[in-house]
C-alpha cells in the first residue's frame, strides 16, 4: 500500500529532523489519517540510516495494530509487552510504556544511537513514566504523535511541531469524511433573546438530571456557555 503525500512528508520532515538541534519533533496528525501506518514505516526508514529505534504506546489495541503492520511489511520486531527474562532494545523494538517503565524500575537498559517514537504526545508529555523512560534510556532524538498538541487551557505544549496537512486540507481531499455538527433539536427550541438564566438552569438540570456546580456557572460567560 503506496503512502499518501502527506505521509511521505512526514518521513522526509523527520529525517531532515535529525540532522537538527532540537531532540523533539511532534508531527501533528487528525485522527483518521494513518498514524498506525505511518509509524512503522518510519521505524523502518530510521532504522536503514543506522538508528536503533523504540516504538512506544501505552494503548495495546495500537501496539497490536503496530505489530500486524510490521508483520505486513515481514519484518520482525522485538517486543516489550510482559515480563521477559532478557531484553534487547536494538534494531526495532515495540513496547508498552507501563511494562518498560517497570523493567526499567528493576535494572538499567541502555542503547546507543536510539531513537524514540511515541504516539499521545500530549499526554506522554509530563508523564511520570515518560520520563523515567527518557531519563534511562537518553534518545538521541524523539518523534511525537498527537492530533491535539495544546494543554486544556488551549496553550501549545511544544516547540518543534510539523502539520503535514490540515483537518480542512483532509477533507477537501477525500481522506477524512467532512465532519456534521449537529445540534440537539431542544436547544434549537430554546429562545436566547428572551429566556431566564434561572430557567434555563432549571431546564437544563431536569433534562440531563444533574445539577450544575458553582464553579461551571462562575467560568461561563454567556448563556450559550452554560448550554455548552
Amino acid at each position: 500500500m503506496k503512502l499518501r503525500p502527506y505521509q511521505e512528508s512526514i518521513i522526509d520532515r523527520t529525517k531532515k529532523f535529525l540532522s537538527e538541534p532540537s531532540k523533539e519533533l511532534i508531527i501533528k496528525l487528525h485522527t483518521g489519517l494513518g498514524k498506525t501506518f505511518v509509524m512503522p514505516r518510519l521505524a523502518l526508514v530510521l532504522n536503514k540510516q543506522g538508528y536503533n529505534v523504540l516504538v512506544l504506546s501505552d494503548i495495546m489495541q495500537l501496539i497490536f495494530q503496530l505489530d500486524e503492520h510490521f508483520r505486513n511489511m515481514r519484518l520482525n520486531v522485538s517486543k516489550i509487552v510482559s515480563n521477559e527474562k532478557t531484553y534487547d532494545l536494538s534494531g526495532i523494538v515495540l513496547a508498552s510504556e507501563q511494562t518498560l517503565y517497570n523493567v526499567l524500575k528493576k535494572e538499567k537498559l541502555s542503547i546507543n544511537n536510539l531513537v524514540i517514537l511515541y504516539d499521545e504526545a500530549h499526554k506522554r508529555r509530563y508523564g511520570e513514566r515518560f520520563e523515567k523512560i527518557i531519563e534511562v534510556l537518553e534518545p538521541k532524538k524523539l518523534v511525537g504523535f498527537t492530533a491535539t498538541p495544546f494543554d486544556m487551557n488551549g496553550v501549545l505544549m511544544f516547540d518543534n511541531i510539523y502539520e503535514p496537512i490540515t483537518l480542512y486540507e483532509a477533507e477537501n481531499k477525500r481522506y477524512l469524511t467532512p465532519i456534521e455538527y449537529k445540534i440537539p433539536t431542544w436547544i434549537e427550541q430554546l429562545d436566547f433573546d428572551s429566556i431566564d438564566a434561572i430557567e434555563l438552569i432549571l431546564q437544563l438540570e431536569e433534562k440531563y438530571d444533574e445539577k450544575i456546580s458553582a464553579e461551571k456557572l462562575k467560568s461561563a460567560r454567556t448563556i450559550q456557555d452554560v448550554v455548552d
